[in-house]
């Protein structure tokens, strides 16, 4: 993976046996097939079980390590707006930091596991999403805070590396609470998210003032989000789709928002929310839809970097196989992006990085020079052996 050592070389922040670490971690969980255990990564000629527990005391800043290499790359440059999601890790054992009940998205419940909570940046040039922060959400919190107040915590500590042209964050439903939202407007950020279907809203009233005693009339009914008959018509994005919009008051955040209701045949109105006022419903669904984005984020990291497949035991064990894994992905999108893969495939990837490391190791045993012409034609056409065509 050509560009792996230019971006470490760039880490000068990080002391050189640090950049020496992070290279060959990263190397490791790019090519590694098996499961990314300390004895696994071992195996593949990563750094021992041992280096590994002893560089999870040291301090590596992994926002600051992304935001390096995705400014060389030039993705800071295009217009940019924050993702927050979080992820279920399942893991065995009764001792592990962190292991609690979390909510599970792929079986639909509540179950015993890890919980890890991710800050992202959406590229809205290119429709994709690249890592920024990772953080393993505590098993159990102070009785004053609640895990709402973690993610706000998480995106305060981060807010100074943040790009200052972002203006926006996309949250799924699970964040509209006004603690959250009120949090995130105060960091001096719009939230942008869905609301459930029996949303509270009011009208804004918009007459002429009331002739009567008392403060100035506010409300002018409450909203039916079944028909949402008296929101404004919006030409549809796609076929099929009816769509409508209106600025109004959000009783539980407790603000002004501007809602966008989507309705694709009879049933209810999907609702989205920004509260930002001056997006317009264009603005608003293409945020929210680009969201989904991190979830393959998400993917890649589980599939192919050994995400959740660690075996420690310890928090700051857990914090660098956590922000490794993710750093190999951004690492292997970066490779593939540069490549102008038109299909991102790490698995592909991955299989083409395992042949070279066979092959060259096999130079290494003859003396074979892997510079050389004819050896360089043999690298070539063994590292495309089992890769798929696109």
């Amino acid at each position: 993976m050509p560009i792996l050592p230019t971006l470490v070389s760039l880490l000068t922040f990080l002391s050189k046996p640090q950049r020496t670490f992070l290279h060959r971690l990263v190397k490791t969980l790019c090519l590694n097939t098996g499961r990314a255990t300390h004895l696994q990564l071992a195996r593949q000629d990563g750094p021992s079980p041992r280096a590994l527990a002893r560089w999870a005391h040291a301090s590596f800043s992994f926002p600051r390590i992304f935001l390096t290499f995705l400014q060389q790359e030039g993705i800071l440059d295009h217009p940019l707006a924050l993702v927050m999601d979080a992820s279920f890790l399942p893991k065995s054992g009764k001792k592990t930091w962190g292991k609690g009940r979390f909510w599970n998205g792929c079986a639909n419940r509540v179950a015993a596991g890890r919980e890890i909570s991710i800050v992202g940046l959406l590229d809205l040039q290119e429709q994709t999403a690249w890592p920024l922060d990772i953080r393993q959400t505590p098993a159990s919190l102070p009785e004053e805070d609640s895990r709402l107040a973690f993610y706000l915590k998480q995106l305060q500590q981060i807010q100074h590396v943040v790009p200052k042209s972002i203006q926006t964050l996309v949250v799924d439903a699970g964040y509209t609470r006004r603690v959250f939202v009120a949090g995130v407007r105060a960091l001096g950020w719009n939230v942008v998210g869905k609301l459930r279907k029996d949303a509270n809203l009011m009208y804004l009233y918009e007459g002429p003032p009331e002739k009567r005693r008392g403060p100035p009339r506010k409300w002018d009914g409450k909203v039916a989000v079944k028909t949402l008959d008296r929101f404004e018509e919006v030409s549809p994005l796609s076929s099929g789709e009816e769509i409508r919009t209106k600025v109004v008051y959000h009783n539980g955040l407790g603000c002004k928002v501007r809602v966008v209701g989507v309705r694709t045949d009879a049933g209810a109105y999907a609702l989205f929310y920004s509260t930002n006022l001056e997006h317009s419903a264009e603005e608003i669904l293409s945020l929210y839809r680009l969201r989904f984005q991190i979830e393959f984020v998400f993917r890649d990291a589980k599939q192919h970097t050994g995400l959740g497949e660690d075996q420690v035991r310890s928090e700051k064990g857990q914090a660098l196989h956590h922000g490794a894994s993710f750093l190999a992905t951004l690492v292997a999108r970066l490779s593939e992006r540069n490549a102008q893969k038109e299909v991102l495939s790490l698995g592909t990837l991955k299989r083409r990085l395992q042949n070279e490391a066979i092959i060259l190791r096999v130079f290494a045993a003859q003396g074979l020079d892997p510079t050389h012409a004819a050896q360089r034609r043999v690298l070539e056409c063994v590292q495309r052996f089992g890769c798929m065509a696109a």
